[in-house]
């Protein structure tokens, strides 16, 4: 009697152990695929930084800023021509952006690259107060002094940058003389300032650039307004608006920052600030990212293919049927199956609509081998509700990212509840394996 027991211990623990085996084998092609998602993804990456060099990338605009020349050492007639030389970087006191946002969607094959063009107007004011300066004002070389500002990709000017400087026109010419500063942008000399207490500006700007749009704030008072058809901005950065509108007509969004709140002076010399950790702006966000939804459906394959197994194990176990470990491997597949179809079809017919066809597909195709093999129609039918229930669930899941964690907890117990309800007057020692 005893090895009675043993055996038919033996036989469903052999049964668990194998589909054990079979649930790891099939997380093989399953890594796989969540790994052709990743060289997608990287694909479409690609696609994206090559129209974005052609058309401008991600745009960054710092400044203007004022640099003047100084003498490290009082000027006397005899040093004149030998003085070593520092550079005051001083700062606007009020700055101001206003500029409208102009979105575009263009496509590489079968990639979309959000793009854009923005018309700014950069204005201000500049104040000659030399109580700020680090150095004595007969020291500075005001003849010398150069106005610059920071453009992070200048291949996407459309047209010449034009000031007004107090009432006078001038053209910011390319290159930066001043590394300290900006790696690239716009400049030019600018001897007129320092003969008055306040200098006004006013700089027009006509860029191209791609996904994100960003500014740093340089002046005492900065504040930047912008207005955009795009349906879907991200504000990112330091900061984030101080009002912003979204309507289905685009998005309208201010900032409002001061001094204190970043980590540089306004007037300093000869130093290197970390300017760039103050930036802000906002991102042409592509709200349905396929790739990232077909990742996170590929993390819970294990879990389909887990649960899948079970119920073909209740099956067997509450029905007296014996399924071939081929066949549990075949239905495996299929599960499997499902995210190369979600990810082929998600490129071309969108997520939901892949999702669909892909989880429609699946349902049918095992719920029809299972109802026969089995040759009973019913639990096929059975099998194909289950899965339909799964696909269901894991839409949900997909869909509400702040609350996956709790929906898939509750689920999973409610599951095994209903396990252990179904098996609750199974007498395990008792079974006979095949009956």
């Amino acid at each position: 009697m005893l090895d009675k027991i043993k055996n038919r211990q033996s036989s469903i623990t052999t049964k668990i152990v194998v589909i054990g085996v079979l649930v790891v084998a099939l997380m093989i092609p399953a890594v796989f695929i969540q790994g052709l998602v990743s060289e997608r993804k990287s694909r479409q990456a690609e696609a994206m930084m090559d129209v974005s060099q052609k058309w401008g990338t991600y745009q960054v605009v710092e400044g203007p800023v004022i640099t003047v020349p100084y003498a490290r050492f009082p000027i006397t007639e005899d040093n004149a021509a030998n003085q070593l030389l520092g550079t005051v970087h001083i700062l606007p006191d009020e700055l101001s952006v206003n500029g409208e946002v102009l979105p575009e969607i263009r496509s590489r094959g079968i990639f979309d690259v959000p793009l854009y063009t923005t018309d700014l107007n950069v204005s201000g004011t500049f104040s000659k107060n030399t109580s700020e300066f680090p150095v004595p004002e007969e020291q500075i070389l005001w003849d010398q002094a150069k106005i610059s500002m920071g453009i992070s990709d200048i291949r996407g000017l459309r047209e010449q940058v034009e000031m007004d400087f107090d009432g006078n026109k001038v053209t910011l010419e390319s290159g930066m003389t001043e590394k300290q500063l900006f790696d690239s942008g716009v400049g030019v000399d600018l001897s007129s300032f320092g003969k008055k207490s306040t200098h006004e500006f006013s700089i027009d700007l006509m860029l191209n650039g791609s996904e994100m749009l960003d500014f740093v704030p340089m002046g005492k008072e900065s504040k930047v307004t912008l207005n955009s058809a795009w349906q879907d901005p991200s504000f990112d950065g330091s900061f984030l608006p101080t009002e912003h509108e979204i309507t289905e007509d685009g998005f309208k969004a201010s900032w409002s920052i001061l001094d204190v709140n970043r980590n540089y002076p306004q007037v300093w010399i000869d130093e290197t600030y970390p300017t760039h950790e103050s930036q802000f702006g906002v991102k042409l966000f592509m709200p349905v990212d396929h790739y990232q939804q077909t990742t996170r459906s590929v993390k819970y394959a294990i879990l389909f293919i887990v649960l899948t197994f079970l119920a073909f194990f209740l099956v067997e176990v509450l029905n007296r049927y014996r399924i071939h470990p081929i066949q549990y491997l075949l239905v495996g597949f299929a599960i499997v199956l499902f995210y190369l179809l979600l990810l082929s079809l998600s490129e071309h017919l969108g997520f939901q609509t892949a999702y669909l066809v892909a989880s429609v597909a699946t349902v049918g195709m095992v719920s029809l081998y299972a109802g026969s093999m089995l040759h009973i129609r019913r639990l096929g039918y059975l099998i194909g509700l289950f899965l339909a229930v799964l696909y269901v669930f894991l839409y949900f899941l997909l869909q509400m990212e702040d609350l996956a964690l709790v929906l898939g907890s509750v689920g999973l117990f409610i599951i095994l509840g209903l396990v252990m309800f179904l098996t609750r007057n199974i007498d395990w020692y008792a079974m006979k394996s095949g009956e």
